[in-house]
């Protein structure tokens, strides 16, 4: 049934127009009035903001992370002080140019708080993180290991919108400092900035608050923006460690090489940087840069930051947040920094809190934060995949606990080497023994081969008659081996990132266990000691296998192999394969060879028939 006609209109689309006309006078009302300007610029036309990019107004251009190597290099720093150099925020907004004055009374100053691991320094000028310096470690220098760069530090705050950027770390915040905590033991430090009447939001407030305790790494952040009407959700708040960690032992092994941006999303590990894609990676890691890269990942975002080989930097949400994880790195400086980007609410105030880790890549230590906070945080570590991950943590629970009884890793190390020897020494007896019962029946093969050597089925039926009559499976020299590769490649993971090695000595040249054990240089060649007597030992252990006389060569090679392989890896590995090659040489000695099979004679058919089927064929 058709309804009645209302003048050429019916009355579901009265109401469609009426429900459009009170959408379109909310929207006038409460939408921001935009600055004006002398000109109109095109919805389609691309400003140059701040960071030297061109932006697209439409806001369909993809988020990009400042490129900020020097403050000299920023716009504005020649011909009169720049509103940055005033403290003002400045942002392209539709075409015009919006200036951010804190109104509140600010100082451009510096807090500095000494705890008992660290000495933090935090600036007035973007409320940002400036300085993170850990007592307890020291960099190739001598230096204490500094977790920020310089210039523009860390935690910057960025509102990000379709027309644009507005970059907080240069507003100059108000600053209280107090001290917080049901026994007065932390350090708070708030900072606050309110927009000016005449800004493009003059209602806008941000706070920044941090609460440190002095006896540990973490600490806590909460930010909270508000004035802010964000009808259309296109507004975000930003958290930026734009250029990730600084270089702090350029002269160990590929530490320069690990820097990457990491998040946890839900399950899945998202890394992006200079580690390579690794182990345990779920999805979406890039592995080693040639070239600068920008990624971007959204989810539940359960942790984010910027780590190397043995020190992180984390935002840990206090509850699962939806937000996009923005990566960036700069092959030139081998850095890799993040955003990560955080919806507004439509209106009212936003206030996000998180835990943020600033600090060593210690087992204890990230074991004891996730107990508290249950994220999954153990996934930072380089701990190889899931399923080895149990043998990692044994194996770096025994160098911990050793080193508490004998104060030297390298002789530690030592021992493991030792006792994983022995737990397998029983699948290393059974693999010799079948590789040398294999070697005596060599005589017996021979005369297969030569015998049969037109008739490939007859050949390998004799060949398999002759191994089930001795007893011998072909594949037991390799099956024993099988149960030794996750142990091999949780040891491997383990020696190459336990902070505990970093810097820790071993006898006469052997200062650092966790870098080449480098002595000089020859014709700009570096010399190892180690790695050279590694092959020592492995040439050792070659001649004391059996081996059939065609793969002599090969097995010959096996220890230059090895040297060119381990020749740049970190002492501390090199250390327990060389004593791991000297067990192994040592356990061939004991272990008795059996006495080989003389050939038999072509007497029958019979060569394929051991002693104790001959004399069972005589009595039957």
């Amino acid at each position: 049934m058709q309804p009645k006609d209302s003048g050429g209109l019916d009355k579901r689309t009265l109401i469609a127009f009426a429900l459009m006309a009170v959408v379109w006078v909310v929207f006038v009302q409460f939408m921001p009035k935009s600055t004006p300007s002398s000109e109109t610029t095109p919805a389609t036309e691309t400003v140059s903001g701040e960071t030297g990019n061109d932006r697209d107004l439409t806001g369909d251009s993809p988020t990009t992370i400042p490129d900020r190597t020097d403050p000299a290099e920023q716009p504005g720093s020649a011909g009169g002080q720049s509103p940055q150099q005033r403290g003002e925020l400045s942002s392209d907004v539709g075409g015009a140019t919006g200036h951010f004055a804190n109104r509140l009374e600010g100082d451009d100053r510096e807090i500095v708080i000494e705890g008992e691991h660290y000495r933090a320094v935090f600036a007035a000028r973007g409320g940002v993180l400036r300085s993170w310096a850990l007592k307890d470690f020291t960099d190739t220098q001598g230096e204490l290991v500094e977790l920020v760069q310089d210039f523009p530090g860390a935690l910057g705050l960025h509102i990000q919108a379709p027309a644009g950027d507005l970059d907080l770390s240069d507003a100059i915040f108000s600053v209280e400092e107090r001290s917080a905590g049901p026994d007065g033991n932390l350090r708070e430090i708030r900072f606050v900035a309110e927009a000016t009447d005449d800004y493009l939001y003059p209602a806008l407030r941000v706070e920044r608050v941090y609460r440190l305790d002095p006896a540990r790494y973490d600490l806590d952040m909460e930010v909270q923006v508000s004035g802010i009407s964000n009808f259309r959700r296109d507004h975000h708040l930003s958290i930026a460690w734009d250029r990730g960690l600084p270089s702090v032992d350029h002269k160990i092994a590929r530490y320069g090489e690990t820097k990457e941006a990491v998040a946890l999303l839900a399950d899945n590990l998202v890394k992006d940087g200079f580690g390579g894609a690794g182990f345990g990676c779920g999805g979406g890691c890039s592995g080693d840069k040639t070239a600068d890269t920008e990624e971007s990942y959204e989810g539940m975002v359960r942790w984010a930051g910027v780590k190397g080989k043995y020190f992180a930097g984390l935002l840990i949400p206090s509850e699962p947040l939806e937000a996009t994880f923005h990566t960036r790195t700069v092959a030139s400086r081998t850095e890799a920094g993040m955003r990560l980007m955080m919806p507004l609410e439509y209106e009212g105030s936003t206030r996000f809190d998180f835990r943020l880790y600033c600090g060593p890549l210690d087992h204890a230590i990230i074991k004891n934060l996730d107990k508290e906070l249950q994220v999954n945080l153990g996934r930072v570590e380089n701990m190889g995949p899931k399923l080895l991950r149990p043998v990692a943590v044994a194996i770096h629970w025994f160098l911990v606990n050793g080193h508490k009884v004998i104060p030297n890793y390298g002789v530690v190390i030592l021992l493991l080497a030792l006792v994983v020897r022995i737990i397998f020494h029983p699948l290393n007896v059974r693999a010799l023994r079948s590789q040398q019962k294999m070697q005596a029946l060599k005589p017996k093969l021979d005369e297969i081969n030569e015998k049969y050597k037109d008739d490939p089925q007859t050949k390998t039926k004799r060949t398999m008659e002759l191994h089930k009559s001795e007893g011998i499976n072909p594949m037991g020299g390799c099956l024993p081996m099988l149960p030794q590769m996750p142990v091999f490649f949780a040891l491997y993971s383990v020696m190459m990132n336990a902070i505990e090695l970093r810097h820790a000595p071993f006898v006469l040249w052997v200062s650092d266990l966790a870098s080449p054990d480098k002595v000089g240089d020859i014709a700009g060649i570096p010399i190892h000691i180690l790695p050279i007597l590694m092959g020592a030992a492995q040439y050792l252990q070659s001649k004391s296998m059996p081996t059939d006389p065609k793969q002599a060569p090969m097995m010959m090679m096996m220890p230059l192999i090895m040297v060119f392989f381990l020749y740049s890896l970190p002492s501390g590995l090199v250390l327990y394969w060389t004593a791991t090659s000297l067990v192994t040489w040592a356990q061939q000695k004991m272990t008795k060879a059996p006495v080989p099979v003389a050939a038999p004679t072509n007497n029958g058919g019979d060569e394929a028939k051991s002693p104790k089927q001959k004399r069972r064929g005589k009595k039957s």
